[in-house]
């Protein structure tokens, strides 16, 4: 193909089978000094170059009690892709690079660096795995629940060389992803000065601020904070007293996008929608709601394939941008759509299938990803986090150490 070459591996079984692991080299690692970036798992996972001393660290078992206990290893890929924790051996999802050791002084983007990049993940995951010192990478698909009656593209890859734009340009192009009509643009959070402390007083407030020092933003989203619980979605708090319409209407008269955040496959377990529908959620191997992580009152995750799980997220997209009058959709805990495999589709399918929804429950209304592997929201989010949380401090390097490449830090987000 132009500027690179595509590898296509197709599998055509004559019974059903199931692959316990399939997997493609390439020599694209010429030298132990050579760096090699990683996309992480999820939009919050620490995505950088790595050289052959650097580690890749699952949560450390010393925690124990506190990592089952809160499920740390269910936010990223931690459950089932292997962590050794030894010095340049890395892996990451759907796409990467390397660039070679003359590159590694500057601080500027390396002049040419050697692409590999998945062009299909709708089938399932791509995952590349490199041990730098050995000279080693490979490209393994996640087929975990996946039984095979039928032709089966296994790989779809892409490799190239040259500078960062080319390849990526290159890349895009062979995927025939059509980038949605959106223009860079700034706007204002309620999440990092109040985070879930808001009110509709706060919000009114900073409004008014921004409207009357005219503060050249174009979205104000509200975040966090509103919602009775993290699943009751249509169910707004008594610090909002005149509902969330209101809300909208003013943020668009003062001549700004109203956003507003919400998580639509997740519910704590204090709310309603997760304790009168526990059938609606994505279970474990016991028939039991699989937790998805600990946040709020701990949360799990719906099962995309159930019915009327799906009717109540369409519900609520439906009021929130039609009713309410939302614009920009901040959808966050999108992972957990995709956290086991389910009715024989593969993780990445299953996140796949996940965003398209969401993109027709969406409307017209502009997304903004959030928590969600990349791939899958390609051509269906207008603006997408790309980097963890900043933390209060610089970086709080003990809890990066210990817990999970997800945590909060400024230097990650950077």
């Amino acid at each position: 193909v132009r500027n690179g070459f595509r590898l296509m591996v197709i599998l055509v079984p004559s019974a059903g089978i199931r692959i316990a692991n399939i997997e493609v080299s390439h020599d694209a690692i010429e030298s132990p000094g050579d760096l090699v970036f990683m996309n992480g798992y999820q939009s919050w996972t620490d995505s950088k170059e790595f050289g052959r001393r650097d580690r890749m660290r699952a949560p450390e078992r010393i925690l124990g009690p506190l990592i089952d206990k809160n499920w740390l290893t269910r936010y990223a890929d931690y459950e089932f892709q292997p962590y050794s924790g030894r010095p340049g051996v890395v892996h990451g999802s759907s796409y990467g690079y390397v660039r070679g050791p003359a590159d590694t002084r500057s601080t500027d983007m390396p002049q040419s660096v050697r692409f590999f990049g998945s062009l299909d993940e709708t089938t399932g995951f791509t995952f590349f795995h490199a041990d730098i010192r050995r000279l080693s990478l490979t490209a393994r698909k996640d087929l975990e629940g996946l039984t095979l009656d039928g032709r089966y593209r296994a790989f779809d890859l892409f490799f190239s060389e040259g500078s960062i734009d080319e390849v990526m340009d290159s890349w895009f192009s062979e995927m025939g992803i059509r980038r949605r009509p959106a223009e860079p643009a700034m706007g204002w959070t309620s999440w990092y000065n109040y985070y879930q402390g808001i009110s509709e007083r706060i919000i009114l407030e900073n409004l008014r601020n921004f409207r009357d020092q005219r503060i050249p933003i174009r979205i104000f989203q509200i975040d966090d904070g509103y919602q009775t619980a993290v699943g009751d979605w249509l169910s707004v708090n008594d610090r909002f007293p005149n509902g969330m319409k209101v809300i909208a209407d003013e943020i668009a008269e003062a001549g700004f996008i109203p956003g507003i955040w919400l998580a639509p496959f997740a519910a704590e377990t204090t709310s309603s929608v997760f304790r009168d529908h526990p059938d609606w959620f994505v279970k474990g191997d016991d028939g039991r709601p699989y937790a998805t992580g600990s946040n709020w009152s701990s949360f799990y995750s719906m099962d995309i394939y159930n019915p009327e799980a799906r009717e109540y997220v369409r519900k609520v997209l439906y009021v929130v941008t039609r009713e309410w009058g939302f614009k920009l959709l901040k959808l966050d805990f999108l992972y957990g759509a995709c956290i086991r495999p389910l009715h024989g589709k593969t993780r990445g399918q299953i996140m796949c299938e996940a965003m398209d929804f969401l993109r027709e429950c969406a409307g017209d209304a502009q997304i903004l990803g959030c928590g969600v592997p990349l791939w899958p929201a390609f051509g269906k989010v207008e603006y997408c986090r790309i980097g963890t949380d900043v933390d209060l401090r610089w970086q709080n390097r003990l809890y990066g150490r210990l817990i999970n490449r997800e945590f909060p830090s400024t230097p990650n987000a950077i």
